[in-house]
C-alpha cells in the first residue's frame, strides 16, 4: 500500500510485512465400551470419515 506522505506527489511505501505460515495436526482418541460393535465401528483397524480422502492423506 502506498500514500503520498511527504507531499512530493509520489506515493510512498507505507510498510512491509512477512507472510506467516503454520501447520497443525490433531490426534483424536475415542474410547467405546466393549461389545460386538462399538460406536462407529465398521470393522477396520483405521477408520476415517468420507472427507478424510479429500485431504490427500
Amino acid at each position: 500500500m502506498a500514500l503520498d506522505v511527504d507531499g512530493d506527489g509520489r506515493a510512498d511505501r507505507l510498510g512491509r510485512d512477512t507472510a506467516l505460515a503454520f501447520d497443525y495436526r490433531t490426534g483424536v482418541v475415542a474410547v467405546v465400551p466393549p461389545g460386538p460393535r462399538g460406536v462407529g465401528d465398521v470393522g477396520r483397524l483405521s477408520e476415517t470419515s468420507a472427507g478424510w480422502a479429500a485431504r490427500g492423506e
